[in-house]
């Protein structure tokens, strides 16, 4: 049995055999992180609602009048900012459970596209002639050797476009990037409407307190202009759709432009300019692969493969 997947998620490549094309993981590195932040925002949205809600059926299932602080058990110097009643404060609630879920937005969307300026990065150093207009993969790691990529010229042009990828609206990021990645799928461009209304409703959140930005600036009345309304279900609606296209893009990058540089990438990083290292290390190649299988969790960094990949990066010239 060779299962292109095994149960955590690798690939069983030709007995872990390295293959610089090729990743020996599902995902990028980049993706990993993306997907851990998305984890812990839904860890923590998902900690606030049931206290929430447990409170306001407490509040529903109390007969006697009863004071705030009696209800909350609450004391101190504090108390005295409670709400006045328990029907104010399940409406002050009710209010701040739905800028709460703009917040959430708001750190949806910044994990997001904080993915994928560092993805767009990894696969433009890990193919770099990609940013010619050509598909076929060059092998980046020549120029990360050769501190190719430190070039001044070189990183202006890989920040505009990672610039212009997470800034302004999605139909100019949507240009963009397939103006670099021209073969790649097409759920970024058909989700421009969802994308659209999560960045505007993000900068209302950001600028004016979740409410129009135009219109809270010259506003010179009193009034206080209507709110966004988030529902719970349209939320995890974004969240659906910002991960269902990490993911898409992330097979896309992987598989076309980055293989396995990202392990690469971190024994040069880590090993090769720290110790100075010019050839291929038997003792170096043990820590590199204990490093590797800590920092993922698994076993799947062979000996083979980990001395295949040191001795690649070794050989580039």
């Amino acid at each position: 049995k060779n299962p292109k997947y095994n149960g955590n998620n690798l690939l069983d490549i030709k007995e872990n055999q390295f293959n610089r094309n090729e990743s020996i993981d599902k995902n990028t590195w980049a993706f990993k992180v993306y997907r851990q932040h998305t984890r812990v925002i839904n860890d923590y949205y998902w900690a606030y609602v049931p206290m929430v809600e447990q409170t306001k059926y407490k509040k529903r299932q109390e007969t006697q009048k009863m004071t705030v602080p009696i209800f909350f058990n609450a004391s101190g110097p504090d108390v005295r900012r409670l709400a006045p009643t328990l029907d104010k404060w399940e409406e002050s609630i009710i209010s701040f459970s739905n800028w709460n879920r703009i917040n959430v937005l708001v750190t949806m969307c910044s994990n997001f596209e904080t993915y994928l300026a560092a993805v767009t990065k990894i696969a433009l150093e890990s193919n770099p002639i990609v940013i010619l207009g050509m598909t076929h993969q060059n092998d980046g790691l020549v120029f990360l050797k050769n501190e190719f990529f430190n070039n001044k010229r070189y990183r202006g042009l890989v920040d505009d476009i990672t610039e212009g990828i997470t800034r302004g609206d999605w139909q100019s990021r949507s240009n963009v990037f397939y103006s670099i990645f021209s073969d790649a799928p097409e759920i970024l461009k058909i989700s421009i409407s969802d994308l659209e209304k999560m960045r505007n409703m993000r900068n209302k959140a950001a600028h004016s307190f979740g409410r129009d930005i135009e219109e809270s600036r010259k506003n010179r009345t009193l009034d206080l202009l209507r709110a966004d309304k988030l529902t719970e279900k349209k939320m995890q609606h974004f969240f659906n759709i910002t991960y269902r296209i990490a993911q898409s893009i992330d097979e896309y990058m992987l598989n076309k432009h980055i293989g396995s540089y990202e392990a690469l990438y971190f024994y040069h990083e880590q090993y090769v300019k720290k110790y100075k290292l010019t050839g291929y290390d038997g003792e170096i190649m043990i820590k590199v692969k204990k490093d590797l299988t800590a920092m993922n969790g698994l076993e799947n960094w062979s000996k083979k493969y980990v001395e295949e990949m040191i001795k690649y990066y070794h050989e580039k010239i």
